[in-house]
């Protein structure tokens, strides 16, 4: 009983935070989205749980938009993203230059399309940032049971 009641807490919640970061994409990035924001948690294990993988398009596999919430008091320094392959760069929203700058990531992969992508960047306390995953076919991966 308690798990369903929990259940519908954490959706509701979602569904507000959702509309929440709608408005502050536009607000703050000027972004205006045409799909519902989704959400891969925490806890989830493999690309493959997460709402990238049921949404297998070209496009998805190509470009998407992460919205990071940061909700504790202490900042982040980086961010984990299930992605389908690694080869993907991030670029991260910059609010003093309202752009979208290059930033540092690398992706680590159990099998060709299980991975995750880690990107190296500060989300303050209390705050939200964009990222704008990118395909990259130009970068270079080294498979991790090579030697260098």
């Amino acid at each position: 009983m308690h798990q369903i009641n929990l259940d519908r807490v954490i959706t509701h919640s979602f569904t507000s935070m959702s509309s929440l970061i709608d408005e502050w994409a536009e607000v703050i990035a000027g972004i205006q989205t045409k799909a519902e924001w989704e959400w891969c948690y925490r806890f989830y294990t493999s690309y493959s749980q997460c709402p990238v993988a049921k949404n297998h398009t070209a496009a998805v596999q190509n470009n998407f938009l992460v919205a990071i919430v940061n909700p504790s008091m202490v900042s982040v320094n980086r961010t984990k993203i299930a992605v389908p392959h690694p080869y993907f760069s991030v670029h991260i929203f910059n609010e003093t230059t309202q752009d979208f700058e290059l930033g540092e990531s690398a992706a680590i992969c159990e099998t060709d399309t299980d991975c995750w992508l880690h990107a190296k960047h500060e989300v303050l306390g209390h705050s939200l940032n964009f990222m704008l995953v990118q395909k990259n076919d130009s970068l270079k991966v080294t498979p991790a049971n090579s030697t260098p």
